[in-house]
């Protein structure tokens, strides 16, 4: 296992428990929690982004590319800046790796973060535990481990 793999697990669950995880929240959603943890923070409370590097928020990777009603833009250029190349490198994955863990999370989860406020808290979870059981595919497709079943197992603790 690589540590950019067990950060990125221990990210992805720590967020998942200490409700820290947000979909449609750059900050929040799993390539935010990523990028926080890769660069020793952690995700806020109010979801707000995490300043890691001097002007520098886990948010800013997302000016390089997203997902909106499954369909993913990406700016090439965008990834070539600094403060979004900081980003990426803090969780180990390149952009295109990033990329479709951005994708895989967005997905398969269906209830935005502004709408939490009408789901109850086991909806949420649910919802949730849908997008990191897809990352996590990803990300075992990305490091060559054959089966994600252990890892997806950490979120039901």
């Amino acid at each position: 296992m690589t540590k950019r793999f067990k950060d990125s697990v221990d990210a992805l669950v720590y967020a998942f428990f200490h409700d820290l995880l947000a979909k449609g929240n750059c900050s929040a959603c799993a390539v935010g929690s990523m990028v926080a943890w890769g660069a020793g923070e952690r995700n806020r409370k109010d979801l707000d982004p995490v300043c890691i590097y001097d002007l520098v928020t886990n948010d800013m990777w997302a000016e390089a590319f997203s997902t909106t009603n499954g369909i993913q833009a990406r700016d090439l250029k965008k990834e070539k800046e600094w403060h979004i190349k900081y980003c990426i490198q803090a969780t180990g994955y390149n952009a295109d790796q990033l990329a479709k863990v951005e994708y895989a999370f967005e997905t398969n989860t269906t209830i935005q973060y502004v709408d939490y406020g009408f789901h109850s808290k086991e909806e949420i979870m649910q919802d949730q535990f849908n997008g990191l059981c897809a990352v996590l595919d990803v990300l075992c497709e990305i490091e060559k481990i054959p089966d994600s079943g252990s890892y997806k197992k950490q979120l039901t603790k």
